[in-house]
């Protein structure tokens, strides 16, 4: 600035100075914005499952570019027993539901998934 008050520079050379250092300024915010951006979707990347299970072959390679809920990242399945809620008609529904009041057993009320050709290997029972 000492040359600006001693007219030893133009004025249009250090209001060209004072413009490249306010753009150069504005560069450093923008960059600094993106690292902060970064840092948070790399506290995004650990995943956590909301149960216990056994996890699959991973469906996308280290270092791919995935969108957040749209790329599927694996599989996990549940070691546990499984709960399936499906429609059941009023008849089935009675009929089961008087079964239980009897106090009888539930042996024949065992059931086996399809899922088009494919047949679950395991049967299931009901429950009311």
């Amino acid at each position: 600035m000492s040359l600006k008050k001693n007219d030893a520079v133009a004025k249009q050379l250090v209001d060209n100075a004072d413009a490249a250092l306010e753009v150069a300024k504005k560069q450093v915010e923008a960059a600094n914005a993106s690292i902060r951006g970064v840092q948070t979707n790399v506290r995004y990347t650990k995943v956590f499952a909301p149960f216990d299970g056994t996890i699959g072959i991973s469906a996308v390679k280290k270092g791919a570019a995935v969108t957040a809920g749209q790329t599927v990242l694996n599989t996990v399945s549940t070691d546990n027993q499984l709960a399936v809620d499906f429609n059941v008609d009023q008849k089935e529904i009675y009929h089961f539901a008087s079964l239980l009041q009897k106090g009888r057993s539930l042996n024949d009320s065992t059931f086996t998934l399809a899922f088009g050709n494919e047949v679950y290997p395991h049967n299931g029972k009901l429950s009311c």
